[in-house]
């Protein structure tokens, strides 16, 4: 914890023309570009004890993608090069699901079980929405400017760059973690979406970066089926949100048998949430939603209920 990347990141972000040209959006300004992601539910349509919301995995998956770049960065010390910049992670994280403010989040098994005819529909739908966002949330009016944002969202998608290919690694273990958190928890039905991440993974294995990163995220093991049935899991009664996380009884009984992957997903949720802003519940709001609501209202937002049609 305490980490602070915003010296390397200010140093390596007037490089990025990408950050140059979208980090100064959304013109109506981050406010309301976080009411409208904090309304769209994470794993629409499966039972969920602790649901999160687009905004808190954006967020997350922001940090992640730096902290990626950061270690990948500090490799240049071993003569040891990645070409990418640290704007362009930051803009590829903060826009990577934003279709999904009129699309909805699609659970990758669901996605998997449409037809040719259902995903080029959903393309469509999720190329309108980002039309839309254009309008509504950057200010963009010609053709020129949603043009060159519609390439920006194909860029990411096909995950050639290092860039996109690095906010796909933080997005899947973000996931990854999200899975784990709700058997944790109690969810057992989740057991099997861990698979579908087990094989996500030996996809993105092949990315040249990927080794350098697997031991820092807790990459190198995922628990198959009978070892998530035997993970500790956790009650709202096991946490007292004046304690800091990791510092709970039961949580620290059970820290040496979850997995290194759920408890590298801990302390990556630990740094972006503890104590911010100037109260410790915020981790437990937006970490353990189940049990601890009102994270919205501790950001100062109202209720998140209403979605745009």
């Amino acid at each position: 914890m305490g980490w602070d990347p915003n010296p390397w990141l200010r140093s390596d972000m007037e490089n990025s023309e990408v950050a140059r040209q979208f980090l100064s959006s959304p013109k109506p300004g981050l406010r309301e570009w976080a009411q409208r992601l904090l309304v769209v539910p994470r794993y629409e349509g499966l039972e969920m004890v602790h649901r999160p919301n687009l905004l808190v995995h954006s967020m997350a998956v922001k940090a992640l993608a730096i902290r990626m770049g950061f270690i990948l960065d500090e490799l240049e010390d071993e003569q040891i090069f990645f070409d990418f910049l640290p704007g362009d992670l930051i803009v590829f994280a903060n826009h990577h699901d934003i279709a999904e403010i009129y699309t909805s989040d699609i659970p990758a098994p669901v996605k998997k079980t449409m037809s040719k005819e259902q995903r080029l529909d959903l393309q469509q739908k999720e190329d309108e929405a980002c039309r839309k966002l254009c309008r509504e949330l950057f200010g963009y009016k010609d053709k020129e400017e949603i043009n060159c944002y519609l390439a920006l969202q194909a860029t990411m998608k096909e995950k050639t760059s290092t860039e996109a290919q690095i906010v796909n690694l933080a997005d899947k273990f973000d996931c990854l973690g999200e899975k784990i958190h709700e058997i944790v928890c109690g969810n057992s039905s989740f057991i099997p979406l861990v698979e579908n991440s087990r094989t996500a993974f030996e996809e993105l294995s092949s990315y040249s970066f990927y080794q350098y990163l697997e031991g820092d995220f807790g990459l190198a093991h995922i628990p198959d089926e009978e070892e998530l049935r035997r993970l500790p899991r956790l009650t709202k009664n096991d946490l007292c949100p004046n304690l800091p996380p990791l510092e709970n009884p039961a949580v620290k009984r059970a820290l040496s048998f979850w997995p290194a992957c759920y408890v590298k997903w801990l302390e990556a949720r630990l740094d972006l949430f503890w104590g911010i802003p100037y109260d410790q519940e915020i981790f437990y709001k937006a970490v353990f939603p189940g049990w601890f609501p009102g994270f919205a209202e501790k950001l100062g937002f109202s209720s998140p209920s209403v979605r745009p049609a």
